[in-house]
């Protein structure tokens, strides 16, 4: 068994290292956000004021199709706030995902043109999370439309624009600013997280309902690590940083 570490370097059975090919190696802003606690062992915090992981190459992971898996922990339910996004520096064009209101409900939607307008924006139910409590979040782009999975299970329950449900990664032209805990767009960070997140793959396929499902595992959890590697491009566990990158973790392949 070989373990993959990036799309070009192989390391043998036993051995994990950082990210050296760096492109999907994610930079930490602050070294006290490694926190014990976690869904699995170690975790990352937000303070929801200033908190944030730098993941700008995560274009280099998906295109028109994709998937992010992580497991979140809400301090609480406040509107506007991100779980993570990509976006263009100087226009308020992004695909965000993010809590809809303060009553546990996840939306995710995609700006683009000038003037940015929505390209598609899905809502889950209010509900579907909660504070105070890990829970599994899974956004996935099968080229044609997006789907959320909550713990397990496809989410979606209805959409406020539905103008090009196609747009992914690849439709932010000139998107550069991929964020874990909040939304950067339009020169500023927007709607910082205040909780915390593990266990974190970024696919560059959409992973499917089974495996949103497995992952879940009924709410005790498996790592992706456990689960799958085809067409995972980065893994943390969120359990230990490389100076201040989140390491880009071992995976048998």
């Amino acid at each position: 068994m070989s373990y993959l570490i990036n799309p070009y370097m192989v390391a043998p059975a036993g051995v994990t290292y950082p990210d050296s090919l760096g492109a999907l190696n994610l930079t930490v802003y602050h070294a006290d956000q490694l926190v014990a606690g976690g869904k699995f062992d170690n975790c990352l915090d937000f303070n929801g004021s200033s908190y944030l992981v730098n993941a700008d190459n995560i274009y280099a992971a998906m295109s028109s199709t994709g998937t992010v898996s992580m497991w979140i922990y809400p301090d609480g339910l406040v509107n506007g706030q991100n779980f993570w996004g990509y976006g263009t520096e100087g226009a308020e064009t992004f695909l965000r995902v993010f809590m809809d209101g303060t009553g546990g409900n996840v939306a995710a939607g995609v700006k683009v043109g000038t003037p940015a307008q929505w390209a598609w924006l899905a809502y889950c139910q209010a509900g579907d999370i909660s504070a105070g409590s890990w829970q599994s979040l899974i956004v996935t782009h099968n080229g044609t439309v997006p789907e959320i999975y909550i713990n397990g299970v496809a989410s979606i329950n209805s959409y406020g624009v539905t103008t090009d449900k196609t747009v992914w990664i690849s439709g932010l032209t000139g998107g550069a600013l991929g964020r874990f805990g909040v939304a950067r767009y339009d020169g500023s960070n927007n709607g910082y997280f205040d909780g915390a997140l593990d266990d974190i793959g970024i696919y560059s396929a959409d992973i499917g309902a089974s495996l949103a499902s497995d992952i879940y595992d009924g709410g005790t959890g498996k790592k992706i690590s456990e689960v799958t590697t085809a067409n995972c491009k980065f893994y943390s566990k969120c359990d230990s940083l490389s100076v201040l990158n989140l390491a880009n973790d071992a995976l048998p392949v």
